[in-house]
């Protein structure tokens, strides 16, 4: 079945339902904010299935091709923002230590796209990227 939808590239209706619970975040209770709420997506068992081999086969063939730069930290197995954090920690000390000027730049982004200019991830998100959620 799960072969089935890799090759065809489908992603089953059914699977890309959701039910929406959503949680208040301790401390919020009084707030009006719609921040105050976390949202908590119960899926299909048969669409975390897929989901997991969708992303072993990303991981895969992001790592064994190099596709991955090494200064990637988020979304990466063994890698937290620790490591990051230590990194970039260990880049400024070598610049002071050397005397040179340092600066630091720090994004966030929420939803990085870019990925989807290769073939495979570009599959991955077509798959999946009609999801249905209903809120319960």
């Amino acid at each position: 079945m799960y072969n089935g939808c890799l090759q065809k590239g489908v992603f089953q209706k059914r699977w890309k339902r959701a039910k929406l619970i959503t949680i208040v975040k301790p401390g919020k209770e009084d707030s009006e904010e719609v921040k105050k709420f976390r949202p908590i997506s119960l899926l299909h068992i048969e669409e975390k299935t897929m989901e997991k081999i969708l992303t072993s086969i990303i991981n895969y063939w992001s790592y064994s091709t190099n596709f991955i730069n090494n200064n990637q930290y988020g979304f990466t197995p063994q890698r937290s923002t620790i490591d990051a954090a230590m990194a970039a920690k260990n880049i400024v000390d070598e610049g002071l230590k050397a005397v040179e000027v340092v600066i630091l730049v720090s994004l966030e982004f929420e939803q990085l796209l870019t990925l989807l200019g290769c073939p495979i991830f570009s599959k991955a998100y077509k798959i999946v990227d009609d999801r249905n959620i209903s809120i319960i």
